[in-house]
């Protein structure tokens, strides 16, 4: 089985890319951004012992997650994501193994906003795929899709150094394949076919591309 990440900076349109290969494709499509935020729920320890090795609560009074404290504390303090991230990431290997061993298809996709960053996540998979587009039509549809005020998405996507050091053009080694999202949806959709004849052995379509 061939592990495909499909990641790229705020507003690149690497979702929208995933769910071309779902939908027209049928490659399977693994979402760890959104899997992340339900393991902390989901799995039996995590939670807890990302309380303990922080030394606080993240619980409500009815003992249900509450997110923002979390993510309050990892993002102004790098030591605390490097815990936090020492706890989860085992965790979401682990879910991704057990999800892919239900999928009989030559091909998947793992879509991370950050995985590329993360030197502990390499092994999850084989080929990379970046998803990029000029910082202003990012910034545009980021505030369009999440309703947030420019200044916040910008913030944001300052966070996201690598992926932003790749748009203005950086060359990273691990990337196998570039694709520049800068049109409307059918064009996308062009040049995904033309990523899946480069990097998956020119799989063919096998739903309706319209």
């Amino acid at each position: 089985m061939s592990v495909v990440l499909i990641t790229g900076g705020i507003g690149s349109g690497k979702s929208e890319v995933c769910r071309i290969l779902e939908d027209d494709y049928g490659i399977p499509c693994y979402n760890a951004d959104s899997k992340v935020k339900e393991l902390y729920v989901s799995h039996p320890r995590l939670l807890t012992d990302i309380e303990t090795s922080l030394g606080v609560s993240l619980r409500d009074a009815d003992g249900r997650f509450v997110p923002q404290p979390l993510a309050d504390r990892i993002f102004t303090c790098e030591d605390e994501l490097n815990i936090v991230e020492a706890l989860v990431f085992p965790a979401l290997a682990d879910d991704f193994e057990t999800w892919k061993s239900v999928h009989d298809s030559s091909d998947v996709v793992i879509e991370s906003a950050t995985a590329l960053e993360k030197e502990s996540l390499a092994d999850m998979y084989d080929k990379v795929v970046v998803v990029d587009a000029p910082f202003d039509v990012r910034l545009a549809r980021a505030c369009a899709r999440d309703g947030s005020t420019r200044d916040t998405v910008m913030q944001r996507m300052r966070s996201q150094i690598l992926m932003n050091r790749i748009s203005d053009g950086h060359i990273d080694d691990r990337i196998d394949y570039l694709l520049k999202n800068t049109s409307d949806k059918a064009s996308l959709k062009l040049k995904v076919a033309e990523m899946i004849g480069r990097i998956l052995d020119n799989k063919k379509v096998i739903r309706n591309n319209n």
